[in-house]
């Protein structure tokens, strides 16, 4: 990438749209040049410049449009029938042609809808037909399909032979399925009801169908749900896998309420990558959620189900970016950050929405208190600790009322108490730390309360208990009491090694280790400079 240019790439597209550029966007950004083809360059492609917001009123490009374009190496537009009659993408094109006259600029062709977005007869805007017909990335399963489309991509980005990006994804791909397991030994036996459902005989064959996908319904339910308190990843990523398995056929097969299911398997299957701290199969895992759960808002739409596994696609996409960005510099600026906030919008647009269709479903008004939360967390992450605090306010609240409720469920009493957590963070980032430090100790002692309660260990508290003393101790040593946040780490490094050593599978605990090894350290700098004349 030149020096002088900040962006590799400015994606152009029309605001219907979005949602496959976000796809492109997050692709092309977490995409990494296999190490065998990229002869020195940087592996990581870069910076690219995404423009999410519609601005129908204004009649020419802003002024941070123009110096994203100016700033951009190459161009990607999206293109498709609503690209084509786009005054704004047209406007985009001619900008970057005359400030970078000899710079490459890609055509991706957005997958076809019922309305004939993505025909590549009519697609093109009028800007990308000066020299014919542009050679494009092409999205549809009849063209190019995705994977192939996003290899284009990355050729024309890097000049990187498109037959060597293949060859050298193609191994990647098959080292990534060969290292996938079968599961737990639990799970096995209980998918091997599964294999009956191929009966020959028609109707034996119908009947046994149903009983296996009451199976997998099963699994995606109850057994997920009592395999949570055990806090074992191992077993989750079974429960997960198999239920892929069963799925395995061409998604044109499948019906709406297989499609639901499979969509289900796979939003738990990201949910184990991140927490196994395996970033490229919870994007992976990410990006085939959304795709599902597009066929279903296109083909399925109306039934408050198909929202809600749209909504947990939105969500899980956003997460598998934000615990990316996490693991890296953690700048408020980052562009992934920007991305993780479309998705969580999306997410609360369609929670609202669930919640408005039935009020007293407390499925949906549940999901509609998660959306406020996340708001509230990616604001923060932001920087915007003001705008944060508003949007935890809400849903502990919304947290508080469902818990009181249902004083028997521990989950949501779970949730109250990681709302009373967000909210205390945001008043710690506004310095408000005696507040954030009462709230601290109510969500420890609420843990702790619900923890002694339990007949049997369930793990999903002692995980919390760990973070409520993690974020005591932040908040003590930036109240400059040294002497408690020292007893509070010794007493929590033993609850992370009891946690490490029963679910050793679960990256959270290497990171809970390594925050409560920087506790340790700015504890060693506050005493050293209270002991300093």
């Amino acid at each position: 990438m030149r020096q002088d240019r900040k962006y590799r790439a400015f994606i152009s597209y029309s605001h219907s749209d979005s949602r496959h550029a976000r796809r492109i966007f997050r692709k092309l950004s977490t995409y990494r040049i296999p190490s065998a083809v990229a002869r020195g360059r940087a592996r990581k492609l870069g910076e690219f410049f995404m423009d999410r917001e519609a601005l129908p009123a204004a009649k020419d490009l802003s002024a941070e449009i123009v110096s994203a374009l100016a700033n951009a190496e190459a161009m990607i537009v999206v293109c498709s029938e609503a690209a084509a009659r786009s005054s704004w993408v047209a406007r985009e094109i001619s900008t970057f042609r005359s400030l970078h006259p000899d710079a490459p600029i890609l055509a991706a062709i957005a997958p076809s809808d019922a309305n004939g977005t993505g025909s590549a007869a009519t697609c093109f805007p009028d800007g990308l037909l000066e020299d014919g017909e542009p050679l494009a990335a092409d999205f549809n399963k009849e063209g190019d399909g995705a994977q192939l489309a996003y290899l284009k991509l990355v050729s024309g980005l890097t000049r990187i032979p498109l037959e060597d990006l293949s060859r050298r994804d193609q191994r990647r791909r098959n080292r990534r399925v060969t290292a996938i397991t079968a599961g737990s030994a639990l799970i096995a036996l209980v998918m091997s009801a599964l294999a009956v459902a191929a009966v020959s005989a028609s109707q034996l064959a119908q009947r046994k169908q149903a009983e296996a996908e009451g199976m997998v319904d099963f699994m995606l339910g109850d057994l997920r749900d009592r395999l949570e308190p055990v806090g074992r990843l191992d077993a989750l990523s079974g429960v997960a896998q198999k239920a892929l398995d069963y799925y395995s056929d061409e998604d044109e097969q499948l019906g709406c309420d297989a499609l639901g299911r499979k969509a289900k398997a796979l939003q738990l299957a990201t949910r184990v990558a991140i927490d196994t701290g395996d970033r490229q199969a919870a994007f992976g895992y990410a990006d085939l959620s959304n795709d599902l759960a597009d066929r279903l808002a296109r083909t399925c739409a109306g039934a408050p189900e198909t929202l809600f596994t749209v909504a947990q696609a939105e969500y899980w996409a956003g997460e598998a970016l934000r615990r990316q960005w996490r693991s890296g510099d953690a700048a408020s600026d980052a562009p992934e950050l920007k991305l993780v906030r479309a998705h969580w919008q999306a997410y609360f647009d369609l929670s609202r929405k669930l919640h408005q269709l039935a009020p007293e479903n407390d499925t949906y008004r549940l999901e509609l208190a998660f959306a406020r939360s996340n708001l509230g967390t990616i604001n923060l992450n932001m920087g915007d600790a003001s705008t944060a605090l508003d949007w935890f306010r809400l849903a502990e609240a919304d947290f508080r009322e469902i818990a009181e409720a249902n004083p028997g469920n521990v989950m949501l009493q779970l949730e109250y108490a990681d709302a009373i957590s967000w909210t205390s963070t945001a008043l710690k980032s506004l310095s408000r730390l005696d507040e954030s430090l009462d709230l601290r100790r109510r969500h420890k002692d609420m843990l702790v309360r619900l923890d002694r309660s339990m007949e049997n260990p369930d793990w999903r508290v002692r995980r919390h208990i760990v973070t409520a003393h993690l974020r005591t101790i932040e908040t003590l040593i930036a109240k400059q009491d040294s002497a408690a946040a020292e007893a509070a780490i010794i007493e929590t490094r033993p609850l992370i090694e009891q946690l490490r050593v029963h679910d050793p599978e679960n990256s959270d605990w290497q990171d809970a280790e390594v925050f409560l090894a920087g506790h340790e350290h700015d504890l060693r700098q506050l005493t050293r400079s209270d002991t300093q004349p």
